[in-house]
């Protein structure tokens, strides 16, 4: 609501912000805000307070029920931080899909999948066991792990006799 109060000498403006979530099947892990940080557009009588969630569409590799922010990645797929995107500008044709990846054979097979709730992550992990998350696509070993050809996976090399021989 604008509104010019008369008796002022210098114009004062009353602005009525309001809180708009994602529609369905869109997701953002940055909450909007009304505050003085944000934005303001005054154009003639109308006032506008601009803060960006940047809802984007739920990918088809996320299952996105419960909310913008609720969020499970699915088996076989890799992607950065959710909450670490949203701190970055997004280019104007960027989707969400764009920072998923398909992780190779056997990588991203984790035994609970990764997930947010609220934005914030409760559970699970992107990579099989062995698997080093903090590697682009679950693509090395956990130290103390090696890579197991006949598997394709990481196994526990700890208790492995110093005479054994891997091809």
């Amino acid at each position: 609501v604008f509104s010019n109060v008369t008796s002022c000498l210098l114009p004062v403006y009353s602005i009525t912000a309001t809180c708009t979530a994602c529609p369905a099947g869109y997701i953002s892990f940055r909450g909007g805000a009304a505050n003085s940080n944000t934005t303001v557009f005054f154009l003639h009588s109308h006032v506008t307070q601009v803060d960006e969630v940047n809802c984007h569409a739920c990918p088809s590799s996320f299952f996105c029920e419960g909310g913008p922010a609720h969020v499970q990645v699915q088996a076989g797929y890799w992607t950065l931080p959710l909450p670490l995107l949203w701190r970055y500008p997004w280019r104007v044709n960027s989707t969400l899909s764009d920072f998923v990846s398909a992780c190779p054979s056997g990588a991203c097979q984790p035994s609970t999948p990764l997930l947010y709730e609220h934005g914030v992550k409760s559970g699970g992990g992107l990579c099989t066991a062995g698997r080093d998350p903090a590697s682009p696509l679950c693509s090395s070993c956990l130290p103390s792990f090696s890579y197991d050809m006949i598997t394709e996976g990481c196994a526990h090399v700890d208790n492995w006799p110093a005479s054994s021989l891997l091809f």
